[in-house]
């Protein structure tokens, strides 16, 4: 065998144990910042559990989660933040956030979405890119309090798309068809 060859056997022979390590590692990672708590306050934190996956049904479906959706944008827009849901990333955590992020079938600059749900204060943020318009919902009217992953895609877009931005403070409010300020709710 010549030299070259038997170098590179043993040079993959010791590199395959270390990125098996990494790899078994990686799939039995437990979340470190597990704390109990989950979403909508107190309840078990059974969201962690799908940060790295593709899972989205099991967060989007909850049923704590689906209300909170509902709430937050409606019956259309929550549809249309699903249906934007079918090219997607790996379920990320950010801070106290799990992040989903997709977009529409071969629509990757028009049509898409990013949800942002809070596993320990039961928050809902969100940002939809759609028909020339990113809409972003949040219950924060300062724009510094909004996680910082949906923030930053709803700038990005708003730029590569030339989209203009809106703000959709409150909740959804169905008997008046519209967003409701927390202020108006009083």
């Amino acid at each position: 065998m010549p030299a070259g060859r038997l170098r590179r056997f043993w040079r993959a022979a010791l590199a395959a144990p270390v990125l098996l390590a990494i790899l078994v590692r990686a799939a039995l990672a437990v979340p470190a910042e597990s704390t109990g708590e989950g979403f909508a306050g107190g309840e078990p934190d059974r969201l962690s559990r799908h940060a790295g996956t593709y899972d989205y049904n099991a967060v989007l479906y909850d049923p704590a989660v689906s209300r909170a959706l509902y709430a937050r944008l409606g019956g259309r827009d929550k549809r249309l933040l699903i249906d934007n849901f079918q090219v997607i990333r790996p379920i990320v955590r950010s801070g106290d956030y799990l992040i989903l992020q997709g977009h529409a079938t071969a629509a990757a600059g028009t049509e898409a979405a990013i949800l942002a749900v809070g596993r320990r204060q039961g928050a809902i943020d969100a940002a939809l890119l759609h028909a020339g318009t990113v809409a972003l919902f949040t219950a924060e009217p300062r724009l510094g309090a909004v996680p910082p992953p949906i923030l930053a895609t709803a700038e990005r877009w708003t730029t590569r798309a030339h989209a203009a931005l809106s703000v959709r403070h409150g909740a959804w409010n169905a008997a008046n068809s519209g967003f409701c300020s927390p202020e108006s709710e009083k």
